[in-house]
């Protein structure tokens, strides 16, 4: 099973659905939106792997979709089942580390502060943490009483539309 978090324009999200199920059902045509809570974003769940969703995503046609994230782990938004998950997810690599992180709703008061949180706690365990040329890339995203966390190399996540070419929707 697979979940990606794809950003969308605000006010977009319906027909941006449309548009990723006509990608996606071909393949899994029991894919489903979970409700994120918050405009502008879409969490697509699948029986397809969350680096395939990405795939397809990438290679179909959208006008829609800004980026496509896939997800490894979901927890709570608590620092601690964070950290404990992220530990479990980089643990036996080595490289450089970029952090990203993402905050919706008000349960963890500060991306920035959560950056910093994380990026001491991995330096103190011995990795390096690179924003410029990384290896990996850690990318946090606090959704209200969940957080999805992915791991791996930077080009796992897409970018598809920028905000520049809104203007042409």
């Amino acid at each position: 099973m697979g979940i990606v978090i794809i950003t969308v324009p605000h006010n977009k999200e319906s027909s941006a659905k449309i548009e990723i199920l006509d990608c996606i059902l071909p393949r899994d045509y029991e894919a489903e939106f979970l409700e994120s809570g918050y405009r502008g974003l879409l969490i697509l769940k699948s029986k397809i792997n969350s680096d395939e969703i990405v795939d397809i995503l990438k290679e179909c046609p959208t006008a829609y979709v800004y980026r496509v994230i896939p997800v490894d782990m979901i927890v709570e938004s608590n620092i601690s089942s964070i950290l404990k998950a992220i530990i479990e997810l980089i643990k036996g690599r080595t490289g450089r580390i970029k952090i990203e992180c993402h905050r919706r709703g008000k349960v963890i008061s500060s991306a920035h502060e959560l950056k910093v949180i994380i990026g001491e706690k991995l330096k103190e365990l011995g990795y390096k943490i690179d924003f410029r040329n990384p290896d990996f890339l850690l990318f946090i995203n606090v959704i209200g009483e969940k957080t999805a966390i992915t791991f791996g190399s930077p080009n796992r996540i897409i970018k598809k539309l920028s905000l520049n070419s809104l203007g042409n929707i």
